[in-house]
């Protein structure tokens, strides 16, 4: 990485600057030429040269600004700060579905509980899927059914067990 100190930062800043107001000045000129019109009268008048140096600042101003949210990946590539909060927000959300299936995971050891799939038929010779949660304990009856959903998704099995344990749900069949 190059290191540079501010006085070197300026000197650049300030190159630029009168790099990009030639080439706007040489711009408009060129337009003047394209028009037919004497360009001796806009390299003569200060206001022109001065407006060029306005237009070279701004634009290096939202050059930097523009710098100031990007950063250089390990692959050695600028990345833009928002596409990094995107993904950081991503990343969270995942973690987020994460703990939570770490929870269900949890229950489902301290609760004692099987959870299992079982068909509901479509009536065409096929069938969907839905989910059943079973608590073991010593007491009568020794399994209970806690939880099922006629959907795909044991997840949701797994919630309306923890709901129904937790006196929440209406849980159980």
């Amino acid at each position: 990485m190059t290191h540079h100190t501010t006085e070197s930062v300026e000197r650049l800043a300030t190159d630029l600057t009168h790099k990009v107001a030639r080439i706007i000045t040489l711009d408009h000129l060129q337009l003047l030429e394209d028009f037919d019109v004497d360009g001796d009268i806009y390299r003569q008048d200060p206001e022109c040269s001065a407006s060029a140096y306005v237009t070279a600042n701004a634009i290096l101003e939202v050059v930097l600004a523009a710098q100031s949210y990007t950063y250089i990946g390990k692959d050695g590539k600028p990345v833009l700060a928002r596409d990094l909060e995107d993904e950081r927000d991503a990343l969270r959300a995942r973690l987020d579905e994460a703990e939570k299936d770490v929870a269900r995971i949890d229950l489902i050891q301290s609760e004692y509980l099987d959870v299992k799939c079982f068909p509901i038929p479509t009536g065409e010779g096929d069938a969907d899927v839905g989910w059943i949660a079973v608590n073991h304990h010593e007491g009568t009856p020794s399994e209970k059914t806690v939880a099922e959903v006629f959907m795909d998704n044991c997840r949701a099995a797994l919630d309306e067990a923890r709901a129904f344990l937790n006196g929440g749900g209406n849980g159980g069949v």
